[in-house]
């Protein structure tokens, strides 16, 4: 299976811009909202979004060195996606339980 290198360059770079973007946008609407509240899915969008960036910049670097064939980098990339996905998912069910049991006390 061949790919182009381009392709795999766009998917990288999609990834490592929007890693950046996505948070700076939901800041400024954070800040711009007239009642600010602490929230479990602002913890996981942030945490999520890093995850992503570093996958991207892991995918850049093992594109640039050549370690892998392109197709096995975009495949290595939507594994570890989803592997972030899960583990942003069990990060936001312990601090669930953590704000429930501060709550309690």
């Amino acid at each position: 299976m061949w790919l182009p290198d381009i392709f795999v360059r766009v998917y990288l770079y999609a990834l490592i811009i929007s890693s950046i973007a996505f948070p700076l946008a939901y800041a400024v609407i954070w800040l711009t909202q007239p009642k600010r509240t602490q929230s479990l899915v602002r913890a996981k969008i942030l945490v999520r979004n890093f995850l992503f960036l570093i996958n991207g910049l892991v995918g850049l670097y093992v594109f640039s060195v050549r370690l892998f064939r392109n197709w096995i980098v975009i495949a290595l990339m939507a594994v570890t996606l989803l592997g972030s996905v899960y583990l942003t998912e069990g990060i936001g069910k312990l601090l669930a339980k953590r704000l429930q049991r501060h709550d309690a006390t």
